[in-house]
């Protein structure tokens, strides 16, 4: 950690966090960085990834991922825990199913988010 107030790196290699990144934090993982002014933005796990310049984003795993806004998650793979029982016909039946705005769910397949 160079240059980085409240950063942290947590276990992994060669990982590095510098150039005012503030309260930043690499969990794990090898030849991460977190640079240039990247504050609040995370990554846990993977190999050479990279957030440059970006603020408060965050990378899941993955391998030569790097972030290109503010506020972005990125992940290589993206798994929906139960979504076989999140079938729905429209929004209204997602809500009346639990379903809250902004999650998402299928309709026979179709992925769907919840707007309504």
């Amino acid at each position: 950690i160079k240059d980085s107030s409240n950063a942290s790196i947590i276990s992994g290699g060669k990982n590095t966090i510098s150039i005012n990144s503030s309260y930043s934090t690499i969990i794990g993982g090898i030849y991460n960085t977190i640079t240039n002014t990247a504050q609040f933005s995370s990554i846990i796990g993977g190999s050479g990834n990279t957030i440059n310049s970006y603020d408060r984003s965050v990378i899941l795993g993955g391998s030569g991922l790097t972030s290109n806004y503010d506020e972005e998650v990125l992940v290589p793979n993206l798994t929906i825990a139960n979504y076989s029982s999140l079938n729905y016909a429209d929004d209204t039946a997602a809500a009346a199913g639990g379903i809250i705005l902004g999650q998402v769910y299928h309709n026979n397949g179709a992925l769907r988010i919840r707007i309504v």
